[in-house]
């Protein structure tokens, strides 16, 4: 039948909001990054990762419509901001 292929091209499309963990990692790094020193722009610290603004943001935006790797990038970023704070 002719729907066959169409089915597996439909099953095979990437996903979306797929976000691999090479890219979790680096836009965890940005914002890090952005944590310890102020005076970077989200551009600058995305090129230290070697990403350029529009791929960082399309990592953004597929990190944000995925609930697990948004929890995981959350998690990783309170426990990066804890780091850089002042013990009292």
């Amino acid at each position: 039948s002719w729907a066959h292929p169409l089915r597996l091209a439909q099953e095979h499309a990437p996903d979306e909001s797929a976000v691999s963990a090479d890219q979790i990692n680096k836009y965890i790094a940005v914002y890090t990054e952005m944590q310890r020193n102020h005076s970077l722009t989200v551009n600058q610290a995305a090129s230290k990762q070697g990403l350029t603004l529009e791929q960082f943001r399309a990592i953004e935006n597929r990190i944000v419509r995925n609930p697990v790797a948004h929890e995981r990038v959350l998690d990783a970023l309170k426990k990066a901001n804890k780091k850089t704070q002042p013990t009292p």
